[in-house]
């Protein structure tokens, strides 16, 4: 990261609790348009492909990771990002999964989700 360029740009960053990685910032800036687009298109069908076909015994760890991915890629935020869909659907497909009562990142994905509907 020789140019921080998203610097220049950064008032379009949508900020978050836990801050965003700079080297996504740097890549949302500097790749093409169509560039950008094929990979997040890529990387997503990747993360639902992987939701689909998991087959442990921890499936929220997979949604974490996608609703991260989500929260740093889509820097502005808004409904491009489908935060809250994603959200909704991980709460709604996990809810009835007795080992998440109690599990801390399942209740942050809650919060989280209680968030975006403010």
């Amino acid at each position: 990261m020789s140019d921080p360029t998203w610097d220049t740009s950064k008032e379009n960053f949508q900020p978050l609790k836990k801050g965003r990685d700079p080297r996504r910032m740097d890549e949302a800036t500097n790749m093409r348009q169509g560039e950008r687009v094929s990979k997040i298109q890529d990387e997503r069908s990747a993360f639902w492909d992987a939701i689909a076909k998991y087959e442990g015994d921890d499936p929220l760890e997979v949604w974490v990771r996608f609703i991260k991915w989500t929260e740093q890629t889509f820097t502005s935020g808004g409904r491009e990002s489908e935060v809250l869909p994603l959200l909704e659907r991980c709460t709604r497909e996990l809810q009835e999964v007795p080992r998440y009562k109690d599990d801390a990142r399942y209740l942050r994905i809650w919060v989280k989700y209680a968030d975006c509907c403010k």
